[in-house]
């Protein structure tokens, strides 16, 4: 998960520095550097952006297209690949800075939506982190006494109605009730609050908090797999594989915006055929390619994760 939250972040920094450039560039007063326009040095700058660091949106949305669906990454594919490829086609009519191209704001596009994605891979990181801290307080072993004599038994083995010794700075292995003995106990794992809870007769207790200075017996009341603290990991790694209602509801909006999108695009270019007596169909190009750039959802692509 780490390397892959590297790559990320490698590719948006290099995406958003790449449309500085190309921007810079487009600003400049340099229209050609040893007769070669400037324009073709954009080309090369946007051209690994779109297919490196854009390749996640391109396989996505093939993903999706094979069930014969659209999510937010066909959006954001369909939008800087429109963009691209139009800018690629002015280039080789007309290789000039002057004409309208769109490398900056493909190469922009996929580096915001990238810095989205990082941020979202980063809490992923700390899910995970978290669920390896919870999972490492688990005790491997528990101390059950039985017929006056005690014995040591994996957590797994453990049955409602067993009595387990927990002495000083042993971490409790299940849920359970306090038989005998007085003790103080940290329950942070549980509840995030450090202040000691104390213990006696009759209290609760649960699986994962770590017992401080004194010894109690207490029965289990619930295995260790249907444990509170069993129960807190399990819903983590859940939350962790699954996607936040947000962004469920994005990919419902982005299976209908999709094609109709699309559809807006075709219609506004045959419009321009249709319409006019005079036929510009660069006009045509330049209008549908326009409805297809501004729908590109880069503000979705950032805020959602």
């Amino acid at each position: 998960v780490q390397s892959k939250s590297n790559s990320i972040i490698l590719k948006a920094t290099v995406s958003i520095m790449a449309a500085i450039t190309i921007n810079a560039l487009n600003f400049s007063a340099i229209s050609s550097i040893s007769n070669i326009p400037i324009i073709y040095l954009i080309l090369i700058i946007a051209t690994p952006i779109q297919f490196w660091a854009g390749s996640h949106f391109y396989t996505s949305a093939w993903k999706a297209l094979k069930y014969y669906r659209s999510n937010m990454q066909t959006l954001i594919a369909t939008g800087t690949s429109t963009a691209y490829f139009y800018s690629l086609l002015i280039t080789i009519i007309n290789p000039s800075t002057e004409n309208t191209v769109y490398f900056e704001a493909s190469t922009a596009i996929i580096g915001i939506v990238l810095i989205g994605r990082y941020i979202e891979e980063k809490s992923r990181i700390k899910v995970s982190n978290a669920i390896n801290t919870l999972i490492s307080l688990q005790p491997m072993t528990a101390l059950i006494t039985k017929d006056g004599k005690e014995y040591p038994i994996k957590i797994d083995s453990l049955s409602i109605g067993d009595v387990v010794i927990i002495k000083p700075g042993d971490r409790l292995p299940s849920d359970g009730k306090v038989l005998h003995g007085h003790s103080w106990v940290n329950e942070s794992a549980i509840t995030g609050e450090s202040i000691e809870i104390e213990k006696m007769g009759h209290s609760e207790v649960f699986a994962g908090s770590l017992n401080t200075n004194g010894t109690f017996i207490y029965e289990v009341t619930k295995l260790t797999k249907d444990s509170l603290f069993s129960k807190i990991i399990d819903e983590l790694i859940k939350i962790q594989g699954s996607k936040i209602p947000v962004q469920k509801l994005v990919d419902k909006i982005s299976n209908i915006f999709v094609p109709t999108i699309i559809l807006l695009a075709i219609v506004v270019a045959l419009l321009w055929i249709i319409l006019p007596n005079d036929v510009n169909y660069g006009h045509v190009i330049s209008t549908s390619v326009s409805v297809l750039i501004i729908a590109c959802p880069c503000a979705l692509g950032l805020a959602t994760p």
